[in-house]
């Protein structure tokens, strides 16, 4: 047992001790102290750069590192049939023509080349996407080894696929603290690749050995009788856990084989319990499969679709579609053509927009926003074929640059995907707006990685019109997005008519073969020589469609310029002439409008949240939370508009951008013996008896307590035999007392009765005063019935809201109510002025 861990461990103290030497050989080399050419080199560069460009506008700057590297280590040689085996016992994947596959790939043929245009294979594109994860991790390996950095006797054919990411996860390791009793991250997995207890614990400090085989004992003697682990104070069990769980060998292992129990613990050892339950915490902390697995097709299906059924038909040149969103009253958003680009930018009123929409007769109204009241907005375009577009992924700050994303992920979102891949997804939208859930077991790198290969299979289906490529102003990311480095002639030519034309611009010979992958030329934006090119076929399948006579069998195709002969049956590439169908953008689902307007998150079930309410029933009412979302509530309780309440949601309703939510009642904290009792105007009176005292005494104002948790309210006379109860909230502080009163703090009861009483007081001798005031509802609703066709409103104080201002317009006597304080609040605003008011929602 010695043996084997004394050998290991010479291993690495080799490899420790010949980089320390190799490294201490450049510290002192005299030549390295010398002024080197290359560094004059690197400054002549910088200098060149600067005045010149880098070059990147023609692909130069990543063809310098390539060769920078392939000076520093040789290039390995792939084995299509090494690389074979590791992915059969990789993924436990055995088919035909896997081989081929393979070698393709490992040619540098793309994924969606080699599944749609070669011959055909009985794989699944979610079975390709894992091999050609596999055949990356090869690839990993070959070039380390390459490098001489692995031996081949000391890594066993089954820890090939561990070798790169081992050492990789290796680096990330904090020292979690040593203890004699668990097994090293590094010995745990030494047992399971050899499967076999090649490391027990307290062997490396006390192992000695009192079992003999020939007694038939079995173990290492006679059992401690501690019961608990003596942990050292650096040991820190959660890092050991998580060092455990994050290693891909034990990962592994678990996933294929369960748990790794008999190659941790000890036979009949009263340390094992404790051992079992750490090594329990490892198996729940390492994810299944299934759930990754599930997470990565969900993923990708779903941005699939997105992008494969979320375009507009391709319009014809004459045609423009109308991108818009509303902010307030107005409607702002631009004017596109059929390739995407603005030609009109807008803000308007509703009127405004609808002569303009009369007048242009665009293809489509393309509506987004962030607002409830954007869901009025589409009822109202209804007619104008106005689609919903999602908007989670776009920065809502400058509304002319939103629409204008918006337009273009409507008509493109081919292209717009690419761009926003490459300005970077937010885990966080990725995992509320197309997931759908709270968490993931995919890293951030395996999220970016699963959307580029959807994106890209995307494309693959549907295509891209090469001149519409290059007429967009970042053309080189896009081009570069889809695995085409090297070219520099493809811009020369303003646009093309033929995709064999670009054959000759392009050196390689594979990366012209993947990129027609992608590309097409469809007559909305290109003149087409050949029909073929607006179809699903490859370039180099077009001679079996042409070639009639070869129609009755499924002979190979032979072609000598290209690298490999492909063989595709005829059948199949037949149907790609007709199978281009693509259905229609018809808007988003309820369900994606709900989250892009309410700021839904699911989370949000069973959460409490504070609202106002904005309309009360005999049975129910509705209270705006969040983004002004409304909550329907059904409750006998009696609250008044404005009133702040807090309501527990329990469910969505998508369709109407709304939730069903139930009032929380909050506990109250009664105080038994209330110091304000002692002011001079505190009477011991409930709220009738309150005012039943004003009006047979004449005063102004009283003090009275609540008969539900002893607070301190204040009763007045507010207007013609209309009382108003103000009640305050105490904080005991030492030996006195402050008060506060809708955000607002008061040092004392007088103080809030100078500022609070005499401000509201004064404000209804202001309001009182106004042309459009009147004393009654009756007289109010008098004065709009012979207004004619003015706009028509009146205000008068409710007897039913005591405190409030109501505001009373239109034909059918809609009512508003306005607090009444020292301002006048409405809708979270607060007004000095009616009139102030009413200029304010007159542009609502």
């Amino acid at each position: 047992m010695h043996d084997s861990q004394s050998s290991e461990e010479e291993v690495f103290k080799r490899r420790r001790l010949f980089k320390e030497k190799k490294d201490l050989r450049s510290l002192f080399d005299e030549s390295s102290e010398e002024h080197h050419p290359i560094e004059e080199e690197e400054v002549r560069s910088t200098l060149f750069n600067e005045i010149f460009g880098t070059g990147r506008e023609y692909f130069f700057e990543e063809s310098q590192e390539e060769e920078e590297d392939s000076v520093e280590a040789p290039v390995p040689c792939f084995s299509a049939t090494e690389c074979k085996k590791f992915v059969e016992w990789n993924l436990g994947v055995e088919f035909k023509n896997l081989e081929r596959f393979v070698d393709l790939l490992l040619q540098g043929y793309s994924l969606q080349f080699v599944m749609l245009h070669d011959i055909e294979y009985d794989i699944d594109i979610y079975t390709g996407l894992k091999i050609e994860e596999s055949i990356e991790d090869f690839k990993d390996f070959s070039k380390a080894k390459a490098k001489s950095k692995y031996k081949e006797e000391i890594y066993s054919w089954d820890a090939l696929k561990y070798v790169p990411k081992y050492e990789e996860a290796r680096k990330k390791y904090k020292d979690y603290g040593s203890n004699k009793y668990l097994l090293r991250v590094e010995q745990l997995e030494t047992n399971l690749k050899d499967r076999e207890m090649v490391f027990m614990p307290c062997t490396y400090e006390e192992g000695v050995q009192n079992g003999k085989k020939d007694n038939g004992e079995d173990g290492w003697g006679d059992a401690p009788t501690i019961t608990t682990f003596n942990i050292s104070s650096d040991f820190c069990e959660d890092e050991y856990v998580f060092q455990m769980s994050t290693s891909i060998v034990i990962r592994d292992f678990i996933v294929q084989n369960g748990n790794p129990e008999k190659f941790f613990i000890l036979p009949q050892d009263a340390y094992n319990v404790e051992r079992k339950r750490i090594l329990q915490r490892v198996v729940e902390k390492v994810n299944p499969p299934e759930k990754e697995n599930k997470d990565t097709s969900v993923l990708f299906n779903r941005i699939v679709d997105r992008v494969f059924n979320g375009a507009l038909k391709r319009l014809e040149s004459n045609e423009k579609i109308v991108s818009l969103t509303k902010e307030t009253s107005l409607y702002q958003g631009v004017v596109m053509d059929h390739k995407g680009f603005v030609v009109e930018k807008f803000k308007m009123s509703k009127n405004d927009l609808e002569n303009m929409l009369d007048d242009l007769r665009p293809y489509c109204v393309l509506l987004s926003g962030t607002s409830p009241t954007i869901r009025l907005a589409m009822q109202n375009l209804i007619g104008r074929n106005c689609l919903y577009v999602e908007n989670c992924w776009f920065d809502k700050k400058n509304s002319y640059d939103f629409c204008t994303r918006i337009g273009r992920l409507a008509l493109f979102p081919e292209i717009e995907y690419i761009r926003i891949y490459k300005s970077g997804f937010n885990k966080e939208i990725v995992l509320n707006e197309v997931l759908e859930e709270e968490s993931t077991t995919l890293s951030t790198e395996d999220i970016h990685r699963t959307i580029k290969k959807a994106i890209l299979t995307s494309i693959s289906m549907t295509g891209l019109d090469l001149n519409l490529l290059l007429a967009q102003p970042d053309k080189i990311d896009l081009f570069a997005f889809l695995g085409l480095h090297s070219v520099s002639r493809l811009f020369s030519g303003e646009s093309y008519s033929n995709l064999s034309h670009i054959e000759e611009l392009i050196p390689e010979k594979k990366d012209f073969i993947n990129i027609v992958t992608f590309l097409r030329l469809f007559k909305e934006y290109s003149q087409v020589e050949q029909p073929l090119d607006e179809t699903n076929v490859h370039l180099i399948n077009y001679n079996v469609i042409e070639d009639t006579s070869t129609q009755t069998h499924h002979p190979p195709i032979e072609s000598t310029n290209y690298s490999v002969n492909y063989s595709l049956p005829v059948s199949r590439i037949k149907e790609s002439v007709t199978a281009c169908f693509r259905p229609e953008f018809c808007g988003f689902p309820d369900s994606i409008a709900f989250k892009n307007l309410s700021g839904f998150t699911p989370g949000l079930i069973g959460s409490v949240l504070e609202g106002r309410v904005f309309f009360v029933d005999d049975s129910y009412l509705l209270v705006s939370v969040l983004n002004n979302v409304t909550v329907f509530v059904r409750s006998p309780h009696s609250l008044y508009i404005n009133q702040m309440v807090k309501v527990r949601i329990l469910e969505a309703n998508e369709a109407f951008v709304s939730f069903n939510g139930e009032i929380v009642e909050e506990e109250k904290k009664r105080v038994k013996y209330p110091r304000f009792c002692k002011h001079p105007l505190y009477k011991n009176l409930d709220a009738k008896e309150a005012e039943k005292y004003l009006e047979e005494t004449q005063d102004k104002v009283l003090l009275r307590k609540s008969t539900s948790d002893n607070s301190p309210i204040l009763v007045f006379l507010f207007y013609n035999n209309i009382f108003v109860h103000f009640k305050l909230s105490e904080t005991p502080s030492g030996s006195t007392s402050t008060f506060s009163f809708k955000g607002r703090e008061y040092s004392s009861i007088d103080q809030a009765i100078t500022l609070l009483v005499k401000g509201a007081l004064r404000k209804v001798q202001e309001i009182s005063k106004h042309k459009h005031f009147h004393p009654t509802e009756e007289s109010a609703i008098k004065s709009l019935e012979g207004q004619g066709n003015f706009i028509r409103y009146a205000f008068y104080f409710p007897r039913e809201y005591p405190g409030r201002l109501c505001f009373v317009f239109g034909s059918s006597f809609n009512k508003e109510y306005l607090g009444v304080y020292d301002n006048l609040t409405f809708r979270g605003q607060a007004f000095e002025t009616l009139d102030e008011f009413i200029m304010w929602r007159k542009r609502q």
